[in-house]
C-alpha cells in the first residue's frame, strides 16, 4: 500500500475554508424573494414609471413650465397651435337659417312721423281678454309722449303701463325717459343721456315703447313695401339699460281692413328665453299697426287686434 501524501491535509483544509466561506456568504446574501425587480441594465436609483405617449406628428416644442397655481388644462394648451377654425373670423347663422344669397337691402331711412293720435286694441292673452290704448302726442315744439295701458276684464290693477317721453329730431323719436310697470312689479325707468354727451344712444335708437312709433313712421314713408326677406334693424334699449339690436324681417303683404293691405313683419327671439314679435303694419294708415303678437316658449302669447280706426287727436 503506497504511502499516503503530504499534500492531503492542505487540500482538506482547503477545502473546508471554502465551504465556510460559501455558508457565509449564503447567511448574509439577501432572500431572492426580497430583491428588487428591476429590467436588466439599468440601476436602481433610474427605475421609475414609465407611460405610454402617443407619438405626435412634426417636431416637439419645448414649452416653458406653467407658472405656479396655474390648472393643467391651461399649461397644457401653451404652444399648442390654434385650429384653423379659430384663426379667422366666423361669421355664425341663426340655427336653422340658410342664407345662399345675402337678404334685400334695407330701404334708406325715410320718415313719416304721424300726428297725435289714439288707438285701442282687443288684448287677449290665453283665457285673459281685455283692451290696450295707444296715446301718442306730439307737440309744435318738436316733443312726444307715448303711453300704453293694458287692462285686463275682472282685474282693477293695469296688467302694464309703459310710457316715453322725448324729442323729434331727423332720424325720429329721440327717447329720453323711458318707465315700465308689469301688474303689481314695482315701476322700473331708464333715462337716457343728451345727445352731445359721450354715453349718449346713437341717433335712432330707441326704448322699448318708441320703437313702435319708429317703425311706424317708417312704413309710412316707403314708397312701396319692402321685398319678403329685407332686414330692418332698430337699436333698442330697456328699463335695466341693455341695448339690443331688434332685427325685424319682411314676410310678406297680407290681406287688411282696405285694398293696401296689411305689411307683415317679424322679429326673431334674441334668446333662448326671448319672445318673438310679430307686427302687421297698415302703410295707408299712418303705418300704425294693425295686429301685434308676442309670444314666448314658456308664457302664452299676447295678441293685440286694433279695434277702431287711428283716431287723430
Amino acid at each position: 500500500m503506497p504511502a499516503p501524501s503530504s499534500s492531503h491535509p492542505l487540500r482538506c483544509a482547503l477545502a473546508v475554508a471554502l465551504v465556510g466561506h460559501l455558508c457565509v456568504l449564503q447567511g448574509l446574501a439577501p432572500d431572492p424573494a426580497e430583491r428588487p425587480l428591476r429590467p436588466p441594465g439599468v440601476a436602481a436609483k433610474a427605475w421609475r414609471l414609465a407611460v405610454a405617449v402617443p407619438k405626435q406628428a412634426g417636431p416637439v416644442r419645448a414649452e416653458a413650465p406653467a407658472p405656479r397655481g396655474a390648472s393643467p388644462k391651461r399649461a397644457a394648451a401653451r404652444g399648442r397651435p390654434m385650429p384653423a377654425s379659430q384663426a379667422v373670423p366666423v361669421k355664425i347663422l341663426a340655427a336653422g337659417r340658410v342664407a345662399p344669397h345675402p337678404p334685400p337691402p334695407a330701404p334708406p331711412l325715410r320718415l313719416k312721423l304721424p300726428p297725435s293720435a289714439r288707438l285701442v286694441f282687443a288684448a287677449q292673452r290665453g283665457p285673459r281678454s281685455g283692451h290696450a290704448e295707444l296715446r301718442w302726442e306730439r307737440d309744435e315744439a318738436g316733443r312726444y309722449e307715448l303711453l300704453l295701458v293694458l287692462r285686463y276684464e275682472g282685474e282693477e290693477r293695469e296688467a302694464l303701463i309703459q310710457s316715453s317721453r322725448g324729442e323729434l329730431g331727423e332720424a325720429g323719436l329721440r327717447p329720453r325717459r323711458y318707465a315700465d310697470r308689469r301688474g303689481s312689479s314695482s315701476l322700473r325707468s331708464a333715462s337716457f343721456a343728451q345727445e352731445d354727451a359721450a354715453d349718449a344712444p346713437p341717433p335712432g335708437a330707441q326704448d322699448r315703447l318708441s320703437w313702435l312709433v319708429q317703425l311706424a313712421a317708417m312704413a309710412a314713408a316707403w314708397s312701396e313695401p319692402p321685398q319678403p326677406g329685407t332686414r330692418i334693424v332698430l337699436q333698442v334699449a330697456g328699463a335695466r339699460g341693455e341695448c339690443e339690436d331688434w332685427v325685424f324681417e319682411a314676410v310678406g303683404a297680407e290681406p287688411g281692413p282696405d285694398a293696401s293691405g296689411l305689411l307683415h313683419l317679424t322679429r326673431a327671439p334674441l334668446h333662448r328665453y326671448d319672445h318673438r314679435i310679430d307686427i302687421w303694419l297698415d302703410a295707408a294708415g299712418g303705418g300704425w299697426p294693425q295686429r301685434m303678437s308676442w309670444s314666448h316658449p314658456l308664457r302664452e302669447t299676447l295678441s293685440f287686434s286694433r279695434e277702431n280706426a287711428m283716431q287723430q287727436r
